[in-house]
């Protein structure tokens, strides 16, 4: 039998290229990208505020 194919950790500046040119926002965790929810500005503001 062949060999799982494993997920290599990516790079901070590879994460950054990649943010770059995606329509979609990402979150770095672990060396792993997530694609984050949207957001309101309810949600934002609370970001800023709290």
């Amino acid at each position: 039998m062949g060999e799982v194919a494993r997920a290599l950790p990516m790079s901070f500046t590879a994460y950054l290229e990649m943010e770059e040119g995606s329509p979609v926002r990402h979150g770095l965790m672990g060396g792993f990208p997530h694609a984050m929810a949207g957001t309101s500005k309810t949600h934002n503001l609370r970001r800023i505020f709290w």
